[in-house]
């Protein structure tokens, strides 16, 4: 990513069926393998925080995702720490229950669990490239089917699928997680 992530308040406008005065919600799932260098999850979430919304952050109990949470509550709005594993259905089913108790409702999903590691292709084993599928696509069906059936139950909702910017470049020694 170039540059600084940021949102403003006008965004507000295209959510539907909000009243003025009315915060949204926002789910943003992260994990610990989500690159932590670029810090993606911090700078979705703050950003975010400072357009409104209230966050809850979903990763492994492994995952460091206290940074993203401090950046929310450093903005004054509240924020959930939902730990899940991300490519269980059980697990994602339970973290948008947890989301609506806390917050009662979920306005955003951002996907950004994925994992990438470097290795020549042709070393990649079979569980090794499961493991990059779990994580980069199972994990982000099952959080927009689960968070999918809550928006259509509350009328409405967007998600944000956030991929590997090596889809769109390549990197040596990096070609399963394009």
């Amino acid at each position: 990513m170039v540059g600084k992530l940021t949102a403003s308040r006008s965004m507000r406008a295209t959510w539907p069926r909000e009243p003025e005065n009315e915060i949204p919600a926002l789910l943003s799932v992260s994990w610990v393998e989500a690159l932590p260098v670029e810090h993606v999850e911090r700078l979705v979430a703050l950003a975010l925080a400072e357009a409104g919304a209230d966050v809850a952050v979903a990763g492994s109990t492994t995952s460091d995702i206290s940074e993203g949470l401090e950046a929310v509550r450093g903005q004054g709005r509240r924020a959930l720490r939902v730990e899940a594993d991300l490519t269980r259905t059980g697990d994602v089913a339970s973290m948008v229950k947890s989301v609506v108790s806390e917050f009662g409702k979920v306005d955003i999903l951002v996907n950004n669990a994925r994992v990438e590691f470097g290795k020549p292709f042709v070393d990649v084993t079979a569980a090794e490239w499961d493991a990059v599928m779990d994580y980069n696509v199972r994990s982000m069906f099952l959080c927009s089917q689960e968070a999918g059936r809550q928006m259509l139950r509350q009328g409405g909702g967007r998600i944000v699928n956030i991929g590997s910017g090596l889809a769109a470049r390549g990197l040596r020694n990096s070609a399963v997680a394009s």
